[in-house]
């Protein structure tokens, strides 16, 4: 008799221990975490925040803050450590003023929503005019969707000096001019995104080292558009399995140390890549698919330059020596 009841009081510690987390999520109250505090905004919970910002300004280092669908016209600044949580693509709209997301702190993410309408850079150049205006390190910005207008679709710049591990990942960015703009920075992983319609630059690599553009797509960069991807000032730099499509040029190279260009496609652009190269600094294109098969080395047409007598250059060419036969199948590209 006591083993019987033994095992009916274990099985009804079982069934408590599960009913009870999907009870909480349902009535969507903020569970503590091994990081922190789940805090909600919208939906139906009692005690749920309306607006982003009254839960970042009630939010620590660890929270995670969930958003569920609706629209949300406001200006958000995170001063802490914390994940921000889209459900089905909340809209997060700037009302055509500032910056829409400030990311004031270090360890942020940014995960799935819709990102619309910041400022007019260009009527107030004295203010940050991004979808994303990043100023932390070890960010991560993943899963959303940049809808424009904006000066960028992600800013990343600091006063403090450089910023590292930068992590952009499977969004989507059009109708900016540019979709990515990174200044002084390093460890910044660009990778699975897709970009279209930017008037000046899908993305933009200002004074960065040690990164990484992958995976991604850069296309109908045309009309004003300039480029799929500038690279200027930089180094250590890996442009790995992009595909670069309609765009006025797919890649431009400029002033710029080390650099690996390397299993992209290069489909129907005007100019597929171009070059302004310092002597001694090795930038390498291998692999790459040029838009139809080649039984002879690609040759790229560009500039070379010693550092010394900048800005004076040398017309140059680099070579693809052994280039793709046919497109590669990016995987993890959507």
């Amino acid at each position: 008799m006591i083993r019987r009841w033994l095992a009916v009081g274990i099985i009804l510690l079982f069934v408590g221990t599960c009913t009870i987390p999907a009870m909480a999520q349902d009535t969507e109250k903020p569970l503590p975490t091994s990081r922190g505090h789940w805090l909600y905004v919208g939906g139906s919970g009692p005690g749920n925040y309306t607006k982003i910002q009254d839960a970042l300004d009630n939010s620590s280092d660890g929270d995670t803050i969930i958003v569920f669908p609706g629209f949300y016209q406001e200006h958000v600044y995170v001063k802490a450590s914390v994940t921000l949580k889209g459900i089905d693509y909340p809209i997060v709209d700037g009302n055509s003023t500032y910056s829409v997301f400030n990311l004031a702190a270090d360890g942020v993410t940014i995960d799935g929503f819709v990102i619309q309408n910041a400022g007019d850079f260009f009527a107030r150049p004295d203010y940050a005019c991004a979808d994303i205006n990043c100023t932390g390190n070890n960010v991560v910005v993943k899963n959303n969707r940049f809808l424009g207008p904006a000066k960028d679709g992600v800013w990343v710049l600091s006063d403090m000096g450089w910023l590292s591990n930068i992590l952009i990942f499977n969004n989507t960015l059009q109708d900016t001019w540019y979709g990515v703009f990174t200044v002084v920075s390093n460890h910044v992983n660009i990778s699975n995104n897709v970009f279209s319609h930017h008037y000046t630059a899908g993305v933009e690599l200002y004074y960065c080292t040690d990164s990484l553009v992958s995976n991604n797509l850069f296309s109908n960069i045309t009309d004003q558009g300039l480029y799929g991807i500038r690279c200027e000032w930089s180094g250590e730099v890996e442009i790995i399995g992009n595909t670069f499509q309609n765009c006025n040029n797919g890649l431009d190279i400029e002033k710029s140390g080390t650099m690996l260009v390397r299993k992209n496609n290069f489909l129907r652009n005007k100019v597929d890549s171009s070059f302004l190269a310092f002597f001694f600094n090795p930038l390498r294109y291998q692999s790459n698919y040029w838009g139809r098969a080649l039984i002879h080395p690609k040759v790229i047409f560009g500039g070379m330059t010693p550092l010394v007598l900048y800005p004076l250059f040398f017309p140059w060419i680099l070579f693809d020596w052994r280039p793709a036969q046919k497109p590669y199948n990016i995987s993890g590209m959507r």
